[in-house]
């Protein structure tokens, strides 16, 4: 995945949503983001990814963890008008699945001309267009659907 989105990470504000340990947002910092934000529900797993963030020695103001549901979190920082140039997706296939790809397919969270990286299922593929969001590539393996979606 960081091998097809390197450029936009360079310098960029991060979002990773359903983040559980952390290892993407990490990898973001390390590839040269700017900032990322974490945003995990479960308490514990947002205490490992605090702990993961002080052992990598990352500056202050350089990652930020949430500990909050992604659909609350999303809602919230709507109306904040806060953005992120890349925003990642682990589908988690739960009961707020649908909402929660509704409200990122809305752009909100990602600047103009940013994007947004969905990982989901290659039995339940998405389409091409998802209300402001255009896919212009996938990537798969192992059952896991990567699409990379451009917020005009």
């Amino acid at each position: 995945m960081f091998r097809i989105i390197a450029r936009r990470v360079r310098g960029a504000r991060f979002l990773d949503l359903c983040a559980g340990c952390g290892m993407i947002g990490l990898e973001a910092i390390s590839r040269g983001s700017m900032l990322s934000t974490f945003v995990e529900r479960s308490a514990r797993a947002a205490s490992v990814l605090r702990k993961n963030v002080e052992m990598m020695g990352i500056k202050d103001g350089h990652a930020e963890v949430a500990e909050i549901e992604a659909v609350p979190f999303i809602k919230r920082n709507a109306g904040r008008k806060r953005t992120w140039d890349v925003v990642f997706l682990s589908r988690t296939g739960g009961p707020d699945d649908a909402e929660l790809l509704d409200l990122v397919s809305r752009g909100r969270l990602i600047a103009p001309g940013g994007i947004a990286v969905i990982e989901h299922s290659a039995d339940n593929p998405l389409p091409e267009k998802i209300g402001m969001l255009t896919q212009w590539r996938t990537l798969s393996k192992d059952g896991v659907l990567l699409g990379f979606y451009n917020r005009k």
